[in-house]
């Protein structure tokens, strides 16, 4: 009798495991897919750039930088001021200045860069956006923000001006001016009021008094120098004032200047005046600074009306108009000459002194001769001669007899 075979216990029905195996690789590839679309939609990257320090009316490079893992994109960067609203979700609905739009046709590293010049300093945002744009669909794949701060240009002003000046007299103002950049300097001459400058050129220009020192001055590079020559009519004090002024003599100044001077009138003429009576020296010496003038030399002669350290006469004549500060000479009494006096042969020396002291004189060298007409301890002679007329209290010689 034929008996039914029995299945081996050690075989195993393998008819399901290749669709099993198809199944979980299907399953895998889907998942990969799908993680490999999600990696594709997110992965493009966005990197705002800033070349350099941004300085106003000075031209830098603005750009973005990134990859972009699907083709047709689209960079758009876009510039506002900061304080305001932030970047917005898209470039459509931002307020700021496109510097950047760019299509982007291929996948991959993309780098875009444009020369931006800014107007003003201060303050911005800069945005910027990576636009998926396939016909018919745009979305965001990368975007990003980065703060921008616009500085004013390197300037410098100064201004030398003398401290006095005399009226319409010509003086020079010298300026000297260094900008980084084209920059146009303005600079006035108006009366000081007690304040400072004007706010601006504008300003300057419009007030009472000014004068106009140079309008409109470019200055590049420098430092550089200007002098100009001024001549003011009215006396007072005035101010020197000196503006860099952008973009226009109205906006409030990037740097200023400023210097101070006063004119003042003329000098006096010097007029000699007039000296009557007994005048010492001292007194005119203020006589004549009083009068404009100045003193000259001082000469010391003899004089028998004056007392010795009395004016005797003055160089130029009482009335006289000279330039201001013109020196007057001045001649002062050294005292009554000396005229030697007559003693006669015999005299007491006591006398004889008495006599030449009176008479203008000092007593000089006293000496001893012998004689026999003359008697001990007596006046033999005197020298010089007598009626001789010498210089105030010149020496007078006595010679005494010392008996035989």
């Amino acid at each position: 009798m034929h008996r039914p075979r029995t299945p081996s216990p050690h075989k195993r029905d393998t008819s399901r495991a290749p669709r099993m195996r198809l199944l979980l690789l299907t399953v895998l590839a889907a998942w990969l897919a799908t993680g490999a679309a999600a990696a594709s939609a997110t992965a493009s990257t966005l990197q705002l750039t800033v070349g350099g320090e941004a300085v106003e009316s000075i031209t830098t490079q603005l750009g973005g930088t990134g990859d972009a893992t699907e083709s047709e994109n689209r960079l758009y960067v876009k510039v506002q001021p900061a304080g305001g609203e932030a970047c917005a979700a898209n470039p459509s609905a931002d307020q700021g200045e496109v510097v950047i739009s760019q299509y982007l046709e291929n996948a991959g590293p993309y780098s875009q860069s444009v020369n931006w010049t800014p107007k003003t300093a201060s303050s911005y945002v800069m945005c910027g956006w990576l636009v998926h744009a396939p016909e018919g669909a745009a979305t965001i794949a990368a975007e990003d923000s980065i703060p921008v701060t616009v500085h004013i240009p390197h300037l410098s002003l100064s201004i030398v001006v003398p401290a006095t000046v005399q009226i319409a007299k010509t003086f020079q103002v010298t300026t000297t001016a260094q900008a980084e950049t084209s920059r146009e300097a303005f600079e006035y001459i108006l009366p000081y009021t007690g304040g400072a400058c004007p706010a601006n050129a504008a300003a300057a220009d419009m007030a009472s008094g000014s004068t106009r020192a140079f309008y409109a001055w470019n200055v590049v590079g420098g430092p550089l120098t200007q002098t100009q020559n001024e001549s003011l009519s009215t006396p007072g004090v005035y101010l020197v004032c000196a503006y860099f002024e952008y973009p226009q003599s109205e906006s409030p100044p990037e740097a200023t200047a400023n210097a101070k001077t006063t004119v003042i009138p003329p000098p006096s003429p010097c007029v000699v005046p007039q000296l009557t009576g007994h005048v010492a020296l001292a007194a005119v010496e203020q006589r004549l600074t009083a009068a404009g003038c100045t003193v000259g030399p001082v000469r010391y002669t003899a004089s028998f009306s004056m007392p010795r350290g009395d004016l005797v006469s003055l160089s130029s004549q009482p009335g006289t108009k000279l330039p201001a500060g013109s020196a007057i000479g001045v001649v002062v009494s050294a005292g009554r000459p000396c005229v030697v006096p007559v003693v006669r042969a015999g005299s007491s020396l006591g006398g004889a002194e008495r006599k030449i002291t009176a008479a203008g004189c000092t007593v000089g060298k006293v000496s001893r001769a012998h004689s026999r007409r003359v008697r001990h301890g007596r006046v033999l002679s005197i020298s010089p001669r007598p009626r001789s007329r010498l210089s105030p209290r010149a020496k007078v010689n006595i010679r005494v007899s010392a008996g035989f």
